[in-house]
């Protein structure tokens, strides 16, 4: 073996990416993203106040006021972080507090520890049992869905109804 010249088994062990428990893979292929990343963490002892944007995954154990404007991204509040802002971000997972509206492209989740008030519009939306949320929710539906739209019946045509779908969902507490 050379000093400059790599062997089939040291090649491999090059390109195995080392992982930790922070870093999340994307699964979803994307131009111009890497497979794998950290995401960015504001810690237990850190207090934000004011509006906090960017193109990277966000992990949340501190207090943060304000607006989170990551859209093409993650965010996590985790189970110590407290979030007084409006979040928009493209999956938002809640186990901590969040008092503000929550506004995904992809889902949100509030977990079994999970603590929101606020409105949250999401194409999906999962509550864990033992989540608490007060407020409202919105469940867009993606382009293909959106063709399937409900038959509405008016006044004029009610005997020519026969069946009319519930394609959405919406509760106000």
């Amino acid at each position: 073996m050379s000093m400059w010249k790599k062997t089939v088994d040291e090649e491999t062990q090059s390109e195995t990416p080392v992982m930790s428990s922070d870093t999340r893979i994307d699964s979803s292929p994307s131009v111009g993203r890497p497979s794998s990343r950290q995401a960015a963490s504001i810690g237990p002892s850190i207090q934000i106040k004011g509006d906090i944007s960017g193109n990277e995954d966000l992990v949340v154990h501190g207090k943060v006021e304000g607006t989170l404007s990551l859209p093409k991204n993650n965010v996590v509040v985790g189970s110590d972080g407290v979030v007084q802002a409006n979040v928009n971000a493209m999956s938002i997972s809640v186990e901590g507090k969040v008092v503000g509206d929550l506004t995904a492209s992809e889902r949100i989740i509030i977990t079994s520890s999970g603590r929101v008030q606020g409105n949250i519009k999401a194409p999906r939306v999962v509550l864990e049992d033992g989540a608490k949320f007060k407020g409202s929710v919105e469940m867009e539906m993606g382009e293909s869905q959106t063709s399937a739209k409900p038959k509405v019946s008016t006044q004029s045509d009610k005997d020519n109804v026969t069946e009319v779908k519930r394609v959405g969902m919406s509760t106000t507490n």
